[in-house]
Order: structure tokens, then sequence, then C-alpha cells
């Protein structure tokens, strides 16, 4: 049973919940027209067993996000809809923020198509991320090796 305050549903989660490595993922979504609203794209691996443990451990969090709408630079502020983040993750402190101007304005009411090829080979380890089809950006840091699951959502940042 899934429930978030805020949230009118009530009913059980839905999905797949394997297990998705390196490839392609692709997503057509409209994005929710409301700035106080982050709709998103992302992988999401995590375990903190051994962190748990022994202190010195490293939290493990593989992770891969698009985030609409976004903003130019640290802090939230001027957060808009021709601004996205396009993260990477590889755990609690390591991870890469992706400011991106966007080619268009999200806030249309139509379906935009998402994509981002992860490529986990040692010797060219990247995410090319894309928009309707067009290269908007490649990240070649904190790039993700573990396996995680596909989630999309709507999140509410300052809630």
């Amino acid at each position: 049973m899934f429930h978030a305050i805020g949230s009118e549903y009530a009913g059980d989660v839905k999905g797949i919940n394997n297990y998705l490595g390196a490839g392609s993922y692709e997503v057509r979504k409209k994005v929710a027209p409301k700035l106080e609203v982050c709709s998103a794209i992302w992988t999401f691996f995590y375990n903190d067993d051994e962190h748990t443990s022994n202190s010195n451990a490293p939290i493990v969090n593989h992770e891969i996000d698009i985030e609409i709408p976004g903003r130019p630079g640290p802090g939230n502020v001027d957060i808009d809809f021709d601004q996205a983040l396009l993260n990477t993750w590889v755990g609690e402190v390591e991870y890469t923020l992706g400011y991106i101007t966007l080619p268009n304005c999200l806030d249309d009411d139509q379906f935009h198509t998402w994509r981002f090829d992860w490529h986990t080979v040692a010797s060219n380890r990247r995410v090319d991320f894309f928009l309707d089809g067009e290269f908007i950006r490649t990240a070649t840091t904190h790039i993700p090796t573990y396996a995680g699951r596909l989630w999309l959502g709507a999140w509410f940042p300052n809630g």
C-alpha cells in the first residue's frame, strides 16, 4: 500500500520490480504544469547494509535522474521549465548535477520523449541524454554500474 501526504491514491503500487542494467531507456510523458511539482524519471539502486554494520563502509547509491523543472545552477533559485537536471550518482556524496537549458519550454501540455543511453564499459562510461530525439548532454563522471529499478513519478520538493 502506498500513501503519501497530499496523495489521494490509496491503492496498491503497481509496476515491475525488476532491476535493469545498462542500455537505452525511453519515456514519453507530459511534465506536471506547476513549478512546485518535480516530474522525474530515474533509475535507483541503494544499499546501506555494510554502512550500518561498519561505519567506514560507504553507502551504495547508484542513480540516473531526469528532473523537470530545473534550475541553471546550485541552490533552488531560477527554477523554470526551460531548465532540467540530468544527474548521475554513485554514492550519497558522489554525484554530478547536470544543469541544462532545454531547447524548448516543457510547460506546453504536450507529450515529450525523454531518453538516456547508459554505458558501463570501463573505458567509456557515460550517460547520454536526449529530448524528443535530440542529444542534449553527456555525463562522464559518477556513472552508475549497479542495475537499478526504473521509476517514473512526481514529487513535491517544498512539501
